[in-house]
């Protein structure tokens, strides 16, 4: 068997992300990979909204996250920063980070940058401030 590729271990972790939302009744769309031709090759690349794999939504509150296996926040950091315009200030901007122990929610504030708002470990959140999800 072939071990997976970093690709498809970043679409699974994106299933993940979704599934454990709706568990706490968010409606989420997953942002599909998009395939193109290039040389007589079909390539698949990513599809991103406003930097963004997954857009979950609650009652009036509304999520834009990005799902990574990679912690380069300064990068992710720059190319929210390109669209954060047209995000409005109540909703929320958040990376979504595995590592092989759990997973690290951070949310972005304009003026602060990202913070830590809570930690998945074995599907339970455990909040390191004063909100949740």
């Amino acid at each position: 068997m072939t071990a997976k590729t970093n690709r498809q271990k970043g679409q699974e972790f994106q299933r993940w992300v979704k599934t454990y939302l709706e568990k706490l009744d968010y409606v989420v769309f997953n942002m599909p990979l998009t395939g193109r031709m290039t040389k007589g090759f079909y390539v698949s690349q990513k599809n991103d909204i406003f930097g963004c794999d997954l857009v979950a939504r609650k009652k009036n509150q509304t999520l834009w996250i990005q799902a990574t296996l990679h912690s380069n926040i300064k990068e992710r950091e720059k190319e929210f920063r390109k669209y954060f315009e047209f995000i409005n200030p109540e909703e929320h901007v958040q990376l979504w980070i595995k590592t092989k122990k759990e997973i690290n929610i951070k949310e972005l504030d304009l003026g602060q940058g990202f913070f830590d708002l809570g930690k998945i470990i074995r599907g339970k959140f455990y909040s390191l401030g004063a909100k949740g999800i």
